[in-house]
């Protein structure tokens, strides 16, 4: 099929993940933990970002609405932001950027320790969505990670808008209005058992190595379980990311909604088999979309 890039507006929670890297040879003398001697740094986008950083690298015009500090690491999200094209627009609040900072070991790819720098607080986003011309975006994902930026007043106006809204949800207990009425939501297996039942048009339930189920609440509508190839998982990091993504490019191309899931589950089942959180290669999506379409 002919492949078009779509415009697609990610709305959620944006954070920074911060990596120290090195190596562990002995422990330390002042209490029995481990000495992890940093020999490299590095940033990604966390969050709604990630998704973000899948969109771009499989092909998607992108931007992005999201909540950040006025500090360094807001800066520095910025700059990510602007050196990959994103179209950012920024609101700042007065607490600190989100920030996971994960202390990894080297040889073996382990995480040793991870401290979280955030507040939780409404962020009111809202504030510039009068700047948008909505009318040129193709779909609308939600990034939900419950740290301010997704309220019920931002669902009822993005609800407003019809465009296509694709959720990747937090259960809470005001979920079941959250997210009516939107076209998708993509929970894990412990995120759908802890929510209520939402009344939107499809849900794809992701589990892991078990594949996935794609139910919809049209009467008419059978589950689908797409099931995956086993493989060696090193992170399911990141994969919920993937999965959203995938949908999202594939739903703005017109392709239906079973064999947008099975691309998905295969562009995830790819990111799962390599170390850490890895961004989707757009070959890899390509690849994905020949076999099922």
């Amino acid at each position: 099929m002919e492949y078009r890039k779509p415009h697609i507006m990610v709305i959620g929670d944006i954070m920074l993940d911060h990596y120290l890297v090195g190596s562990v040879n002995r422990l330390s003398p002042e209490a029995p933990v481990p000495i992890v001697n940093v020999n490299r740094e590095y940033h990604r986008l966390g969050g709604c970002g990630n998704v973000v950083s899948n969109l771009t690298s499989i092909g998607c015009r992108c931007s992005c609405i999201s909540s950040i500090g006025e500090d360094k690491n807001g800066e520095l999200i910025e700059q990510v932001m602007e050196s990959n094209g994103i179209h950012f627009l920024p609101v700042y609040n007065n607490g600190p950027t989100t920030t996971k900072t994960r202390i990894v070991e080297d040889q073996r790819h382990i995480q040793m320790l991870r401290y979280d720098l955030e507040t939780i607080e409404e962020r009111f986003i809202e504030r510039i969505f009068n700047k948008i011309e909505w009318k040129f975006y193709d779909l609308i994902v939600v990034s939900d990670y419950n740290k301010g930026c997704i309220t019920p007043y931002v669902m009822k106006f993005l609800k407003s808008l019809h465009i296509p809204i694709i959720v990747d949800p937090k259960p809470r207990p005001e979920s079941s209005e959250l997210y009516k009425d939107v076209f998708l939501i993509t929970p894990n297996e412990k995120e759908y058992r802890e929510m209520d039942k939402i009344d939107c048009l499809y849900t794809l339930e992701t589990l892991g190595s078990k594949g996935m189920v794609l139910m919809s609440n049209d009467s008419d509508f059978c589950p689908v379980h797409i099931s995956c190839e086993p493989v060696e998982v090193y992170s399911v990091c990141g994969a919920g990311d993937t999965v959203v993504a995938s949908i999202a490019a594939c739903i703005s191309n017109d392709i239906d909604i079973v064999t947008s899931a099975k691309i998905a589950n295969k562009c995830a089942h790819y990111v799962v088999t390599k170390p850490d959180t890895v961004t989707l290669p757009k070959e890899i999506f390509e690849e994905a979309v020949e076999t099922f379409t």
